[in-house]
């Protein structure tokens, strides 16, 4: 699997957490697909939280091919 960040956003709520919401794509041998991250760090920089989204709809999902295929 290989992670291609593209932007970070960071913010810093009222209990001195940061969190860090980061937008890329993510390949597999079997695909490609546009996702977002958002890291909650509290103030020792220890990760209290990781959320993962596939940021594609419905139908981009269900034509997901290969990314071999997609190099030929």
């Amino acid at each position: 699997m290989k992670f291609f960040p593209n932007d970070k956003i960071e913010q810093v709520d009222t209990s001195e957490n940061v969190k860090y919401q980061v937008t890329g794509k993510v390949e597999t041998p079997l695909f490609g697909v546009n996702v977002g991250w958002t890291f909650e760090l509290n103030s020792h920089s220890e990760i209290l939280a990781v959320e993962i989204k596939l940021l594609a709809k419905l139908e981009e999902l269900l034509k997901l091919e290969p990314v071999a295929a997609k190099k030929r």
